[in-house]
Formats: structure tokens, C-alpha cells, sequence
């Protein structure tokens, strides 16, 4: 049985990465990676089946603490009674989603913004669509209503688009941190007057 050579898959990690972030996803080339190691092509495929693949090996560390993270998240949001539940726990969530970003940064820059192209490219748009069916619930005891639903929608969208900026930006942790504090004060602003309004048109006091 062959030995495997860690070092090896060390350095192509290390190549691809690099690789990945300068190209992005579609335009970058398993020949230069597999050079940049000091290997064949050859070699890479020996260990992944495809650029994808590879790409997903890169990446999968993201998904899972995201994974983990919003399971965790899943009862805070499910015990919200009041906005301000509800605002305790988006705050929980922001503080949580930039810890994850921070701490594995080329990570989520790939998974973020340069995903086009791979099967992971849907992470942001699945990431909303959870996010979407969980605040779905907690506005359930709202009077229906469409334009609501169209606002969540796209609201939710552009608040997961500035942890996107953020890295575009290339914001340190505590400039992203100051910058999401801000963004959260004017999102909550938002989604309590927002609520107020459909109370008021009930006739009922917003607790």
C-alpha cells in the first residue's frame, strides 16, 4: 500500500488557495496549482476528483461551522416573542457569522466571492432561503401579507450581502465589527417600525 504524502497535500492546499483567490473558481487552472506545488496534474487528481472537488475541500470547513452555528441559533429565534427577541438574536447571529469569517478567513473570501462556477456557489443563496423559512415563522402570527414576505425576502439578502462587502472590502475584524453594528442598529431600526405599523393597524400596544 502506498504511502501517502501529507506534505504533499499541504502544499496543495496551499497552491490552490492562492490559486483560487487571485482567479476565482472558473478561471483557475489545476496545471498552474499542481506547478506551484511542485507536482503533476497527475498528482492532483490522484487526490481529488475534479477542480471542484478541490475547491469544496477548501471550503467545506466554512459549511460546517455555519451548519453548526445556525443549528445552535435554531432555538434562540424559535423562543422569540417580541422584535426585540428577535433582534437579540439577528445581533447573536451577525456576531457569530464574523467570528466564523475572521477565523477562517481565505475560507469564506473563496466560499463568498469567488465561488462562481462550482457547486458552492449556491451556499449564499441557501444560507437566505433558511434565514427566509425561519423569520417566516416567527412573522406567522402577523396578518398575512405579500408585501412582507417580498420584504424579508430581499431585506434578508442584502443584510447577508455585507458580510460579502465586508471581505471585498478587505475590513479588519474590528473595522467589519464596527461596521456590522451599524448596519444591525439601522436594520432593527427598520424591522421595529416596520411592526410597530402592523400593530398599530390592530389597535394593539407593540411590547
Amino acid at each position: 500500500m502506498a504511502v501517502k504524502n501529507h506534505e504533499m497535500d499541504m502544499l496543495l492546499a496551499e497552491a490552490a488557495m492562492k490559486e483560487f483567490l487571485k482567479y476565482g473558481y472558473n478561471d483557475a487552472s489545476l496545471r498552474r496549482i499542481a506547478e506551484a506545488a511542485g507536482t503533476t496534474t497527475g498528482s492532483v487528481y490522484m487526490r481529488y476528483e475534479n477542480k471542484d472537488q478541490l475547491f469544496r475541500s477548501l471550503t467545506n470547513c466554512i459549511v460546517e461551522e455555519a451548519d453548526k452555528a445556525f443549528d445552535a441559533l435554531r432555538p434562540l429565534y424559535a423562543s422569540s416573542e417580541t422584535i426585540e427577541d428577535m433582534m437579540k438574536a439577528a445581533e447573536t447571529e451577525s456576531d457569530m457569522i464574523l467570528r466564523i469569517i475572521f477565523e477562517h478567513y481565505d475560507a469564506a473570501t473563496l466560499l463568498l466571492c469567488k465561488s462562481e462556477g462550482s457547486s458552492a456557489a449556491s451556499f449564499f443563496e441557501d444560507l437566505i432561503k433558511r434565514k427566509i423559512q425561519e423569520s417566516e415563522s416567527f412573522f406567522a402570527f402577523l396578518p398575512q401579507s405579500q408585501d412582507l414576505l417580498h420584504a424579508l425576502d430581499v431585506l434578508l439578502t442584502v443584510q447577508f450581502d455585507m458580510y460579502r462587502q465586508v471581505l471585498k472590502n478587505g475590513y479588519t475584524e474590528d473595522q467589519a465589527r464596527g461596521c456590522m453594528n451599524t448596519m444591525m442598529k439601522f436594520m432593527n431600526g427598520g424591522w421595529n417600525t416596520v411592526m410597530q405599523d402592523f400593530f398599530d393597524e390592530k389597535g394593539e400596544a407593540f411590547q
